[in-house]
């Protein structure tokens, strides 16, 4: 619904209603520039316009504007109370039947825009205070018997034989060692056997065959084998050896006293 256009009545109004002729005049200039504002849709400015006209010429057709612009503002309480100034002031208006229903669409926006206030309950009752523990005396105090002494002879650690671990470790790098250079060694007679079989192959066939090539391939594993072999029986042999050596020579022990105990430690 568009807003009340009161041009007419700031017209048909007498001159005394008006404490001057430049309010009457200044007042219709304002409810022309919040009209002109209503119909852009800025509603603040014309809410503006519309109030200080009511202010110059206090009409009530005026009040349906402002309540109309309160409207488009979302201000439900301000627009409620402009619509129930309009009929105070004109009870009989011809649209009061849309004015009411106005009226009562906006007392329910109101009561549903307001929180409701939470019943504040009263304060509950302080609990008793506990009833205090009973006192108990403490025990006597006795003294703690004492524990019987008890005297121990630490009898020196014997000294361990100078062999230990050494001797059977020594024993066994020695005799896979043997075995190991025993293989480097056979690895090294085959090696040599492939090489004249590859010799034989060539002075036989001319040019060189698949099967010289694989007598050449056999034979090369042949030598790595006998390096392999030979490197390692030696390297164990001498290991063994001198295991062997510190196992029969018994080994340096160094003793160390502290009280009736006594370490010894071996190196």
């Amino acid at each position: 619904m568009r807003i009340r256009s009161v041009a007419w009545l700031l017209v048909a109004v007498p001159a005394g209603a008006f404490a001057q002729v430049d309010d009457r005049e200044l007042a219709k200039r304002n409810y022309q520039t919040g009209e002109a504002y209503y119909q852009r849709g800025e509603f603040e400015k014309a809410l503006e316009s519309f109030r200080e006209a009511y202010r110059l010429v206090p009409t009530a057709d005026l009040q349906f504007n402002i309540a109309k612009t309160c409207e488009g503002l979302g201000r439900w309480m301000e627009a409620l109370e402009a619509y129930r100034t309009y009929l105070e002031g004109v009870p009989d208006a011809p649209d009061r039947k849309f004015v009411e229903s106005r009226i009562a669409f906006l007392e329910k926006q109101v009561a549903a825009s307001t929180p409701a206030v939470a019943p504040v309950s009263p304060p509950p009752s302080p609990e008793p205070a506990p009833a205090p523990a009973p006192v108990v005396a403490p025990a006597p105090e006795t003294e703690p018997e004492p524990a019987p002494s008890v005297q121990t002879d630490t009898a020196p650690a014997p000294e361990s034989s100078g062999g230990g671990w050494k001797r059977p470790v020594g024993w066994t790098a020695v005799v896979v060692g043997a075995l190991a250079a025993g293989a480097g060694a056979y690895y090294g007679i085959l090696a040599a056997q492939k090489a004249a079989d590859l010799e034989d192959a060539e002075a036989e066939g001319g040019e060189f065959s698949e099967t010289g090539q694989a007598i050449q391939d056999d034979g090369e594993l042949a030598q790595k084998l006998q390096v392999l072999g030979l490197a390692t029986g030696g390297v164990l042999l001498v290991t063994g050896i001198i295991l062997i050596a510190i196992a029969d020579d018994g080994g340096d022990s160094a003793a160390t006293s502290l009280g009736n105990s006594r370490f010894v430690v071996r190196f």
